[in-house]
């Protein structure tokens, strides 16, 4: 899907030569689809790598939930 966030983040990702390791987009529709049916309130992301995965979970969390990322390499 186009998305200008999305692909801002993959582009900033790459010019900061991060490996390209980030879900496909279709991936990321599926964590989205996940989080919305199980309703979930809060998520932890062990690698967030350059937070593409992370903004689909986001995304699809309510109003008031919480996402807690960690990376080993804040770089």
């Amino acid at each position: 899907p186009d998305d200008d966030v999305l692909s801002q983040v993959l582009e900033n990702n790459k010019r900061a030569g991060l490996p390209e390791h980030d879900v496909a987009a279709n991936q990321g529709q599926l964590l989205a689809l996940f989080v919305r049916m199980t309703q979930a309130r809060r998520i932890l992301e062990i690698g967030t790598l350059g937070a593409y995965s992370s903004i689909w979970m986001a995304r699809a969390l309510p109003p008031d939930g919480k996402l807690i990322t960690l990376e080993a390499d804040p770089s």
